[in-house]
Order: structure tokens, then sequence, then C-alpha cells
């Protein structure tokens, strides 16, 4: 089974949805124990950095998650809170990717929303079926900017 963490975010229904119709069982929970024995993590979200890394410290969730050692997907602010720290709301994250989280900065109205190409500049298997220049639809105002050597 596959736990999608809650914690406040708002795309629960729609990362459920996705799920079920590729055919994969699904729950969404904070229960620590239904987590640990889940054969993959989802961490997603729609909310703010600050409040979302406040409930994860308040319901004890910040060392379970970090040392989960079944895969965990981050999905839009569930991505930026794998990062050490977030720009937004100035908070530490969980600090499982070295990395920090910036508002993007250019002319782009904010959020930037709309269909772009990808570009990789690193093999990577997660990406391995989607060609160079694919497009992918983006809501946005955070990106990692930045790393942070080990």
């Amino acid at each position: 089974m596959i736990a999608i963490i809650d914690y406040g975010g708002a795309n629960l229904g729609s990362v459920i949805f996705a799920l079920e119709r590729l055919g994969y069982e699904a729950q969404v929970t904070s229960d620590p124990i239904m987590i640990k024995r889940s054969s993959h993590v989802i961490l997603p979200g729609v909310a703010s950095a600050k409040p979302a890394m406040e409930y994860l410290e308040k319901h004890d969730l910040v060392g379970l998650i970090r040392g989960l050692t079944q895969p965990v997907l981050g999905i839009c602010l569930g991505l930026q809170l794998l990062f050490d720290s977030s720009e937004e709301g100035n908070v530490n994250c969980l600090k499982i990717i070295r990395g920090i989280v910036e508002k993007i900065k250019g002319s782009l109205p904010l959020p930037h929303m709309g269909w772009n190409t990808l570009s990789f500049y690193k093999s990577n298997a997660l990406f391995k079926n989607i060609p160079d220049n694919a497009y992918m639809y983006f809501v946005h105002s955070y990106a990692v900017a930045r790393t942070v050597s080990s």
C-alpha cells in the first residue's frame, strides 16, 4: 500500500485519484505506523512551507520521514519540504535533499503557470521514459535555486 502523508495540503484528492487510475491502492494518513508499513510514501501538498513543517513537527513526523527507507515521492510543496530549507516562511525543512528553496527571480509573473519544456542536466532513472524537451505543466513560485555542497 502507498501512504499519502496528510499534513493539511490541498491536493490529496488529486493524488488519490491519479493513483487509483493507475491501479494502485493508497491511503491518506498521518499515522506513523501506517506510514512505516507502507511500500511507498508520497508527500504531496499545495500549501506553504512554514505551516506544513509546523504540522509535521507537532505530529512527530519529521524524524519518521527522515528515517524512511522505502521510496518517498515529494509532489509540489512535498518536494520543497524534502530540501534543507525554504525561503517561503524562512523555515528549516526535512533536510533529506541538500539545497535551498528560493522564490523564483526574474521577469515571469508569479505564480509561474503554464507549459514548459524540461531539460535534464544529469541522467536519472526517475526520468528514463521522459524525453529531453518534453512538455510539462507548472504552477509554482519557488524553486531550488542553489544546492548545498556536502
